[in-house]
């Protein structure tokens, strides 16, 4: 079942979309109802996590804009995939600064949106393919590296800070820094961070959208640099 989240003020709009979904997805889809853009970021802050998987987001709101939500989403949760949804065209040029996955002019016709969401969910699938598997006290967990911030090992232990939570394994950080995607940066031979998350990047340590702050050693120094500016090379140009 596929967590989704509508952002949307007018009661009329936010009805037609659930019942567009409820047309084309049946029970797959589990929708959650904000009137504010600004409601869902305040309770995502809250839990501390990601509790969405596509949001579909108006522009207009009486707090706070869509694209500025959307902006800080994208920057504190980065694979929140959105969809703008909204009856102001004048606003498109402005849209893509926060990365949506699609765009959708009001009134919203059923093969427009289901074309959108069905572009989300090869997203959040190609996520799902790529689940790494630990051994964790006796039993197997699989996460997805997408929501792991960072790993720091201690004597023989690591430990993996998932958004939300932390768990502990025995073994070596330089078996697991094998196993990982290249969002993946080891800046220290105690840390290996997600650079998705990173927010800061000096000589001395990097700072992540949760306040951690991961040193680099000085034998890293010059080789974790090359590879974080060529990664968001790597992702403007994509």
């Amino acid at each position: 079942m596929y967590q989704v989240a509508i952002c949307e003020n007018e009661r009329e709009a936010m009805e037609r979309l659930c019942a567009l979904l409820e047309e084309c997805y049946g029970g797959r889809m589990r929708i959650t109802e904000y009137v504010e853009g600004a409601d869902l970021l305040d309770e995502w802050e809250r839990a501390g996590r990601q509790l969405q998987e596509i949001i579909l987001m108006d522009i207009r709101f009486q707090d706070e804009d869509g694209i500025s939500v959307a902006k800080k989403l994208q920057q504190r949760y980065p694979h929140a995939f959105i969809i703008f949804v909204t009856g102001f065209v004048e606003y498109a040029s402005e849209i893509f600064e926060a990365d949506p996955v699609y765009f959708l002019l009001k009134p919203v016709s059923i093969d427009k949106l289901c074309a959108a969401m069905e572009r989300a969910i090869r997203h959040l699938l190609r996520d799902e393919n790529d689940l790494v598997a630990f051994s964790e006290g006796g039993s197997t967990v699989q996460l997805m590296p997408r929501n792991i911030s960072y790993m720091e090992s201690h004597l023989h232990e690591v430990h993996i800070h998932e958004v939300g939570r932390i768990w502990s394994l025995h073994g070596k950080l330089s078996e697991l820094t094998k196993r990982m995607p290249i969002q993946f940066l080891r800046v220290h031979q105690s840390y290996l961070v997600n650079m998705d998350y990173i927010v800061k990047f000096t000589k001395q340590e990097i700072v992540l959208q949760d306040g951690s702050r991961i040193p680099i050693s000085r034998a890293r120094q010059l080789e974790a640099s090359k590879r974080f500016l060529n990664y968001l090379h790597g992702k403007m140009r994509g």
